[in-house]
């Protein structure tokens, strides 16, 4: 069974709109074309300049096309796309312009350069389906791409609200105490905890920033780092050299009662089970 070429539907497409030889550049240059029309199509390649430099520009737009699709957007960001699109209000069409009656038109010898706006402007009809496959599917790659940032951001925004709401329950809360560790080579770590809640916010000053694919990590121990259990991730800010806030939502430790100790040690990013390092700096609950 002899395979239909890829793209059979624009080759009949430049038939019907076009004839001649000079019509063969687009299809070839997109694999369109059966043997028979290749071999013809290449031996007027040969004598012809304009079709050479034709095929050099549609080449290269074929291959752009073909990298800008390689990855689809994922399904749920398509959904969003096209939501947005179907909620945004679409401009009218322009009017048609009327045509000047022929006494108004008058013949006049060509300006300079005017033959090459004239073939700038014939552009779009001759490849009118390709340039707008390309709008098309640059549009779509820029929209997914605004909307994969915003969905990051909305996520970033809903956890540093919650954040601050129960930093602020805490700080808000009527047995509410602040309590300070020694500093040791210029890093400190304190706390404000509620024995009500349950609950403390905790900051570390003086750390250096922790390296590609570390993290600091707050645990809370009770006799000793033999009994540590994680408590929370410290996010760290470059420019105040700082990790924190971070809220220890279960100051608990197990059924031996309640933690007397919160200590940081630097972790691999998302947090350890049981620390791997030792400890930087800790500080003793009230």
């Amino acid at each position: 069974m002899s395979r239909r070429p890829p793209y059979a539907a624009l080759r009949e497409a430049w038939r019907a709109g076009r004839r001649g030889t000079h019509a063969l550049a687009a299809p070839y240059a997109l694999d369109a074309l059966g043997p028979r029309e290749r071999r013809r199509f290449e031996r007027h390649l040969r004598r012809c300049p304009d079709c050479a430099a034709e095929l050099r520009v549609l080449t290269e737009d074929a291959t752009w096309l073909a990298r800008a699709a390689a990855r689809p957007a994922p399904g749920a960001l398509r959904s969003r796309v096209l939501a947005a699109a179907l909620a945004t209000p679409q401009e009218a069409a322009a009017e048609p312009e009327s045509t000047p009656p022929a006494s108004a038109r008058t013949a006049r010898a060509p300006e300079p350069g005017t033959e090459r706006a004239r073939l700038r402007l014939r552009l779009p009809a001759r490849f009118g389906p390709r340039v707008a496959a390309a709008v098309t599917a640059l549009s779509l790659v820029l929209s997914a791409l605004l909307a994969l940032q915003l969905a990051r951001t909305d996520t970033e925004l809903d956890r540093q609200r919650a954040v601050t709401q129960a930093v602020n329950a805490v700080l808000a809360a009527p047995d509410a105490l602040a309590v300070s560790g020694r500093p040791i080579g210029g890093r400190s770590l304190s706390a404000v905890e509620s024995v009500a809640m349950n609950q403390a916010v905790v900051n570390a000053a003086g750390l250096p920033p922790p390296p590609d694919g570390y993290a600091y990590q707050l645990w809370r121990m009770r006799d000793g780092l033999a009994t540590a259990r994680p408590a929370a991730m410290l996010p760290y800010d470059r420019g105040s050299r700082t990790a924190g806030p971070a809220v220890v939502r279960d100051l608990r430790h197990g059924g031996t009662g309640r933690a007397d100790r919160l200590a940081v040690t630097l972790e691999p990013a998302g947090g350890s089970v049981r620390p791997t390092t030792s400890v930087l700096i800790q500080l003793a609950l009230g």
